[in-house]
């Protein structure tokens, strides 16, 4: 089953939300939850034991209907700490992935604020089982000497056995995905996965296939083609207006 950060996600009576996260046992090599996020909206994302998934149609379905996949465990959490402290959890929790979000210095001259910064920030995190971490569409990929290499997309797993990484690099339109084998996986853990590959043997790894991006499209060249053709037509469009704007300033034209 293919495991695609973004993935849509229903429940047995409608549209719930989308992959946001998967959480990985790393010692074990598998996936013990997903962290399904309601559309844009994270505060309400619900930690999803795997055993309640299915693959249909492409989209994943929850074996719950909607009211009681709300029901589930939230997995967002924030909290206001002092910098250089982390947040407490009981023993059955830890903190997955987070941003630190920090607070402005003010330094005001006039009579309202003078100085004020109590060194505390707001750290946004997700609360998932102890002994597990976590992965999101922005988590690194390294080669064995620490290159960055991209960004997860998903996952491929055998029951709830990890099979491989899908790996995106590149830019928006000219995306390439690389599907690694979990025996070139050297280490998993919160936000980062490291390979036992360089830059080089990454490169020929194979592409997966059947992927899409957002709305169904399927990640082709196709679409590297179009984003190419408009990039061109952006820097004829501005070389033109740039050419006008000359000859108008040598006309005396505003």
């Amino acid at each position: 089953m293919k495991l695609q950060i973004g993935q849509a996600v229903k429940t047995t009576d409608g549209d719930f939300g989308e992959v946001h996260d998967i959480v990985v046992d790393a010692a074990n090599r598998t996936v013990t939850h997903l962290v399904v996020e309601p559309y844009e909206q994270h505060f309400q994302a619900r930690l999803v034991p795997l055993w309640l998934i299915r693959a249909e149609n492409g989209s994943l379905v929850i074996d719950l209907d909607s009211a009681h996949a709300r029901q589930l465990q939230r997995v967002a959490q924030t909290d206001f700490i002092r910098l250089g402290e982390w947040p407490e959890l009981d023993g059955e929790w830890e903190i997955g992935v987070s941003d630190v979000v920090s607070l402005p210095y003010f330094n005001f001259n006039g009579d309202v604020i003078t100085e004020w910064f109590d060194g505390h920030a707001t750290v946004h995190f997700d609360r998932i089982p102890k002994g597990e971490c976590e992965i999101r569409r922005e988590s690194t990929v390294r080669a064995d000497d620490g290159e960055p290499l991209g960004c997860v997309e998903g996952f491929l797993v055998d029951g709830d056995d990890l099979a491989g990484v899908i790996v995106r690099s590149g830019l928006p339109g000219f995306r390439r995905f690389r599907l690694v084998p979990m025996g070139k996986v050297a280490d998993v853990a919160n936000d980062w996965v490291r390979l036992t590959l360089i830059s080089e043997e990454f490169a020929r790894l194979p592409e997966p296939e059947g992927l899409t991006g957002p709305g169904g499209a399927a990640l082709t060249d196709d679409i590297a083609q179009w984003s190419l053709e408009a990039v061109r037509n952006v820097r004829h469009n501005t070389a033109t207006s740039l050419r006008r704007a000359v000859r108008f300033a040598k006309k005396g034209l505003p």
